[in-house]
């Protein structure tokens, strides 16, 4: 599924003020060299009506300057907290924080093992019913070497438990 890299959130009023030929913000008449709004002021103000990905992103990268499980500084992305897949929004700034390449990759693969095993009707995580002992080579696995779980990998080191 393609994502949106533009959401555009016009109000209403900005949408009637533009039929009526007015400017398109504060409903004053338009003057020239505008043909849609009657300032500089208003034209600015009608462009916040349009987030792009790339602003989005900066945004978050400034408020958190550096990947908030490891504090590094380097190859830094934007991470959706809630997967958009599992409902999470992609434009909710509260929605997302900044991680280093490697602890990005490490939270994408435990959201996909997350997904492939947690059964119709269990709300959380906590939830699954594996034993301590599996749960506590999960643990031991993912700290030894955590971009290498996967739910492939994972399986194969716990089958002799």
């Amino acid at each position: 599924m393609a994502r949106e890299h533009t959401k555009i959130d016009i109000p209403e009023q900005y949408i009637e003020n533009e039929k009526k030929g007015l400017c398109r913000v504060c409903g004053e008449s338009i003057k020239r060299p505008f043909r849609k709004y009657c300032s500089m002021k208003c034209s600015m103000e009608y462009q916040k009506c349009f987030k792009t990905w790339t602003g989005l992103r900066n945004k978050v990268i400034a408020r958190d300057k550096c990947c908030q499980i490891c504090d590094s500084k380097s190859q830094l992305e934007v991470d959706h907290i809630d997967a958009i897949v599992n409902g999470g929004d992609m434009w909710d700034i509260n929605n997302l924080r900044t991680l280093c390449h490697s602890c990005h990759i490490r939270k994408t693969k435990s959201d996909l093992y997350k997904r492939k095993y947690v059964k119709k009707g269990q709300k959380t995580v906590s939830d699954f019913n594996f034993s301590e002992k599996k749960k506590s080579l999960i643990r031991a696995k993912s700290q030894s070497n955590p971009t290498d779980l996967t739910p492939e990998t994972s399986s194969q080191s716990l089958r002799g438990v």
